[in-house]
């Protein structure tokens, strides 16, 4: 009981610093974020020391990364958030080789219902298209270690810039984290290449059993919540359409 407690409590102070985030915090990404190329190249090299498959796509992440930062500069802060989450969930939409119809579907609703439709939908289809286009050839390993250099930049930047108490930090990146594992399970289940995806990830962002547990448990949560919704929503119009038919009358209530 405390372990469900504490499950819907971390995911309420998620769900509330998201709203503030949104209606009370006016700051923006800040210029000159992310482009000191000496700590990308920093970031690069350190994790892709032992691994020659990571060496030689990094040339191509930091490319990838620098491209996005230029987008980013005095854009809202809750605009880059969304902008950030979808490009690290299209890296989990490419681990098991192509990205279907139902994981762009479940990308788009989900920003929608976090963010609302005032978010810049115009800067996540620029972020999605130099994402997509970066990651195209990449292996699953490659995929984890491109969305985790996109993550760390952008999440230090962050971090420094804001100057966020550890639990707001924590209830920022926690939806963003979980939103990749949803994302997979769009298509109806973990495919074996999404599932080494996500362990990828969380081996280099260091989470442990119990984290990545709850990681998981909160995606599966949201997620059959959302069917649910979607459902529901979807048996209210047909019961509405039903009613139009059954009085013959048009959308507008006119015979």
């Amino acid at each position: 009981m405390f372990g469900l407690l504490c499950f819907f409590g971390c995911l309420f102070v998620a769900i509330k610093f998201l709203s503030w985030l949104a209606s009370d915090f006016k700051e923006q990404f800040p210029d000159n974020a992310g482009r000191d190329s000496n700590e990308l190249d920093s970031l690069l090299s350190r994790e892709s020391n032992n691994d020659s498959g990571l060496r030689s796509i990094s040339p191509h992440v930091k490319q990838m990364v620098l491209e996005l930062w230029k987008l980013f500069p005095d854009r809202k802060l809750i605009d880059v958030l969304a902008a950030i989450e979808v490009s690290i969930s299209i890296h989990m939409a490419k681990a098991d080789g192509q990205i279907s119809q139902n994981e762009i579907n479940e990308i788009r609703e989900d920003v929608i219902e976090r963010y609302g439709n005032n978010v810049d939908h115009k800067l996540i289809a620029e972020a999605s298209s130099i994402v997509k286009t970066h990651i195209s050839n990449f292996n699953v390993n490659q995929l984890a270690f491109s969305a985790y250099v996109i993550f760390e930049m952008w999440a230090k930047v962050v971090k420094d810039h804001l100057e966020l108490t550890d639990e707001k930090f924590v209830s920022l990146i926690l939806p963003v984290v979980s939103i990749i594992y949803r994302t997979a399970l769009a298509d109806g289940e973990i495919a074996h290449q999404e599932q080494k995806f996500f362990d990828k990830l969380c081996d280099l962002m260091h989470f442990s059993p119990d984290q990545r547990e709850y990681l998981v448990r909160i995606a599966v949560y949201q997620h059959n919540t959302n069917i649910n919704i979607r459902k529901n929503r979807g048996d209210e119009i047909n019961l509405f359409n039903e009613a139009l038919k059954l009085f013959k009358l048009n959308e507008n209530y006119t015979a």
